[in-house]
């Protein structure tokens, strides 16, 4: 389950292709071209290329151009509306961003750790000897 989304972009009225998502007790505006889905995971709309993997390489100097090129599904043009959402609720955005990198690094930590290299050594010749020759 990805972190909520609570944008400052709190209205009574909608703007034209903007709807509401519930969000625990909350009901945030995203624009039409993002999407929310049952998990919380923000993505744009059609695509699966989240909002925190555009604004990842954003702030990491990549122009609009690149990450159009980065991830060719998209347009420039929806690259460009993502980088300007970012930009209009960027305390929110981070503020999400970081709760999904807290989550991964979670994850993480609760995976438990594989066999190391000498016991996937030892397996083979096992299961190798037991074929014979």
């Amino acid at each position: 389950m990805y972190p909520e989304i609570v944008c400052g972009k709190q209205q009574t009225v909608l703007e034209q292709g903007e709807r509401p998502q519930q969000i625990g007790d909350q009901v945030v505006i995203l624009p039409n071209f993002l999407t929310q889905d049952p998990d919380g995971f923000v993505h744009v709309t059609g695509h699966r290329v989240g909002l925190q993997h555009i604004i990842h390489y954003y702030q990491e100097g990549f122009s609009p151009e690149m990450l159009a090129c980065e991830y060719p599904s998209l347009s420039l043009a929806e690259v460009h509306k993502v980088i300007a959402f970012f930009l209009e609720n960027r305390a929110d955005v981070e503020r999400y961003i970081a709760d999904c990198e807290s989550l991964v690094d979670e994850q993480r930590r609760s995976v438990k750790a594989g066999p190391s290299i000498v016991e996937l050594r030892q397996r083979l010749q096992t299961t190798r000897g037991m074929d014979g020759p």
